[in-house]
């Protein structure tokens, strides 16, 4: 048996940060962020961009049954500089029978 762990990953400064192809802005950090500023922070200017949950059991039978959650922010589309509130949920359940 794994007991339940989990992991959060933040946006990066990085993320913030406006990207150039010679002279042509081909990806907006600056405005990344004021869509995030809009939301509440994990932490003071820190905005979620994905966690994962996992764990695992063993059935009286002996098989292994993990389990995941995961989730990914999904809100900024740079490329049509769309904001929305949206977030990828994912559920994952695997069974290996022994």
């Amino acid at each position: 048996m794994i007991p339940p762990f989990f992991e959060l990953e933040f946006y990066d400064e990085r993320d913030f940060e406006n990207q150039h192809e010679r002279d042509l802005l081909i990806y907006d950090g600056k405005w990344v962020k004021s869509c995030l500023e809009g939301r509440e922070p994990w932490t003071a200017g820190q905005w979620l961009r994905a966690g994962n949950i996992m764990w695992e059991i063993r059935t009286g039978d002996g098989d292994r049954i993990e389990y995941l959650i995961a989730i990914e922010d999904e809100s900024v589309d740079n490329p049509k500089r769309t904001f929305r509130a949206r977030t990828r949920i994912l559920i994952q359940v695997v069974k290996e029978e022994f």
